[in-house]
């Protein structure tokens, strides 16, 4: 038995990599749901990466509804509390907080009625950065509602890179094996993951 609880946490982190490289998301959401406190006391990107990820996958597959709810409840709250950190050590906290607050309000709501039908909005050159805070992130995701079923088409094309994949299955690891008080790179890890895969189904 406590065999099993050893190898258990490696054979979970096996199991959410197996399905990121399947393009399913749902165990790798779970997962960070489950470490949320010790991915943010890393500073771990993470949770912003996947979410994208996830948020781009229902837009692309045409669940506006259900995009626009998970970005409002799911990424907008942990965006705007990394905004008023941020802002505090500052200074300016209330003012740059309350600012980035009302542009996501904006943005959400033109984003909103453009994907309804309500309001066209012409696109616009927008240069991708490799790095964005997750309040810039979270902009852009909104901003890319107005280009539901054209994402493609759009200036948010780069939402659909590959290379998006590549770099979640890159940081999951490192998050994951951080947690688990490894190097990226583990002996043990890749044992436990070549077992996990000749491992009979119970």
């Amino acid at each position: 038995q406590r065999c099993a609880d050893l190898v258990a946490p490696f054979e979970d982190v096996h199991r959410v990599e197996k399905a990121i490289e399947a393009q399913d998301l749902q165990p790798a959401l779970d997962w960070i749901s489950k470490h949320k406190l010790q991915l943010s006391a890393r500073g771990s990107p993470l949770a912003t990466m996947v979410g994208s990820l996830w948020f781009t996958q229902l837009l692309s597959r045409g669940r506006v509804a259900e995009a626009l709810t998970f970005i409002r409840t799911q990424m907008q709250p942990e965006a705007m509390g990394a905004t008023k950190e941020a802002a505090a050590c500052t200074g300016e906290g209330a003012v740059a907080a309350a600012t980035a607050a009302a542009e996501v309000a904006e943005t959400a709501e033109t984003a909103a009625r453009a994907a309804a039908g309500c309001e066209k909005v012409p696109p616009r050159a927008i240069t991708p950065r490799p790095q964005l805070s997750a309040q810039q992130q979270l902009r852009r995701l909104m901003g890319s509602l107005a280009f539901a079923g054209r994402l493609a088409d759009s200036p948010y094309a780069d939402m659909l890179e590959g290379s998006l994949w590549e770099a979640v299955a890159a940081r999951f690891k490192e998050d994951a094996h951080a947690l688990l008080g490894l190097p990226p790179t583990s002996p043990l890890a890749s044992c436990v993951e070549a077992g996990g895969g000749a491992r009979p189904p119970f």
